[in-house]
C-alpha cells in the first residue's frame, strides 16, 4: 500500500487527505473536524485499512460500524447531529456474544432455552407465564379487584362462615402459616370476638426450611408475628397481600448478630410457585385478597411457624443462632390461644 496522500471528497469538496497512517484535517469547519476524528479513531481501531479513492459517503457505507445514517447525520450543508449514536447494521439480526445470528435463529435459541427451563423447573416456568400475563393485564385498584372478585369469593367462603358461626365480612382475621405441614389457617371473629377457624388452605409453594430467615437471598420463608402493609391488586402473582418482614424482633436480632441485609418483599399471593413466599393460587389469592380488603390491613395479623407448635415441638437448625428458641417459645405461647380442634 501505497503512503502517498489522497483527498478525501464529501460531495465533490476536499476535505482532508489521507495516507496509511492518518487521515490529516485541512481546511474544514467544525462538524467536518468531527467526521474526521472519527475517522481517524477508527483506522487507529484497525476497522479500516485503505480509504483511497473513497468518498466520504462510500466510506461511510463500506466500514464496518458506519452505517448509512451516519452519512444523514452530516447532510449537505445540515446541521451537525450526536455522532455517538450508531445504528444497526441490520434490522433483522441481533448481536450474540461476538457473533451475529438471524431472528430466525435467535428464535430457536429462545425455544430451546425454554425447553431446557421446562425440563429443569416447571412450575418456574409456569410462573414465568404467569408474570408475563398479569404484567400484561389491565391496572386496578383494590376496590375494582373487590367488586370483581367480591361476589364469587362470599359465594365459596359463606358456608365455612356459617360452619364456623363467624361474622362475614369478618371484623378481624388471624392467618397462621405452617412451614413444615403447608398449610394457612385462617381465623376470624365471631359475635362475640372469639377467634374461630375458617378455612385451612394448602400452601402450594414455598421454598426454604425450618429456621428464620436472615439475609436476602436466603430463600427461607420468615418465622415471627407481623401484620399485612399492604394489597397488591396488579400482583406479577394474579393478587398479593405483603407482609410486615422484618419487624422490629428481627431488625434487633439482626443488629446483634452483625446482619446487614436482611430482605424483605415477602408476599402471599396467588400462582404455585414462590421463593422466600408463599404460593397459594389464584383462587385461595382472591380469597386472601378480599377477606383482607374487606377487614382492613390493620386488623389482619400473620403467624409464621415453623410447625404447628400446638401439638409438637420445632427442630431447629444446627446453625440456629442462639435467639431461635426465644423465638419459638413466643410463638409457642401465641400458638396457645388459637386452640384447633
Amino acid at each position: 500500500m501505497g503512503s502517498s496522500r489522497k483527498p478525501i471528497l464529501l460531495h465533490g469538496k476536499r476535505f482532508g487527505s489521507c495516507n496509511s497512517s492518518r487521515i490529516t484535517r485541512g481546511a474544514c469547519d467544525c462538524r467536518h473536524r468531527q467526521l474526521l476524528f472519527a475517522l481517524s479513531f477508527r483506522r487507529s481501531r484497525g476497522f479500516s485499512k485503505n480509504i483511497s479513492g473513497l468518498t466520504l459517503e462510500t466510506r461511510c457505507r463500506k466500514t464496518t460500524g458506519f452505517t448509512e445514517r451516519t452519512t444523514r447525520l452530516f447532510p449537505r450543508g445540515g446541521k451537525t447531529d450526536s455522532f455517538a449514536r450508531k445504528s444497526p447494521q441490520r434490522k433483522d439480526a441481533v448481536n450474540w456474544g461476538q457473533k451475529k445470528i438471524s431472528g430466525l435463529g435467535a428464535l430457536a435459541v429462545s425455544v430451546a432455552m425454554c425447553c431446557a427451563l421446562a425440563a429443569w423447573k416447571w412450575d418456574f416456568l409456569m410462573m414465568t407465564k404467569d408474570v408475563v400475563s398479569n404484567r400484561m393485564a389491565k391496572r386496578c385498584t383494590v376496590e375494582e379487584r373487590v367488586e370483581q372478585y367480591g361476589t364469587v369469593v362470599r359465594e365459596r367462603l359463606s358456608p365455612f362462615f356459617e360452619k364456623a358461626d363467624a361474622l362475614w365480612p369478618a371484623r378481624r382475621l388471624v392467618l397462621v402459616g405452617l412451614k413444615e405441614e403447608r398449610q394457612l389457617e385462617v381465623w376470624g371473629e365471631d359475635a362475640t370476638g372469639t377467634l374461630k377457624l375458617i378455612r385451612i388452605y394448602p400452601v402450594l409453594g414455598a421454598s426454604g426450611t425450618i429456621g428464620p430467615k436472615l439475609v436476602e437471598g436466603d430463600g427461607q420463608v420468615p418465622e415471627g408475628i407481623y401484620g399485612i402493609e399492604s394489597l397488591n391488586p396488579n400482583s406479577a402473582f394474579h393478587l398479593s397481600l405483603r407482609v410486615s418482614y422484618p419487624n422490629a424482633f428481627d431488625r434487633e436480632r439482626a443488629k446483634e448478630d452483625g446482619r446487614q441485609r436482611i430482605g424483605g418483599d415477602i408476599m402471599i399471593h396467588g400462582g404455585t410457585a414462590s421463593a422466600g413466599c408463599l404460593a397459594m393460587g389464584n383462587e385461595t389469592a382472591e380469597d386472601l385478597f378480599v377477606m383482607a380488603a374487606l377487614a382492613g390491613t390493620a386488623n389482619v395479623e400473620v403467624i409464621l411457624c415453623p410447625c404447628d407448635l400446638r401439638v409438637k415441638r420445632p427442630r431447629p437448625p444446627a446453625n440456629a443462632s442462639t435467639w431461635t428458641a426465644r423465638l419459638y417459645q413466643t410463638l409457642g405461647a401465641k400458638m396457645k390461644t388459637l386452640p384447633r380442634s
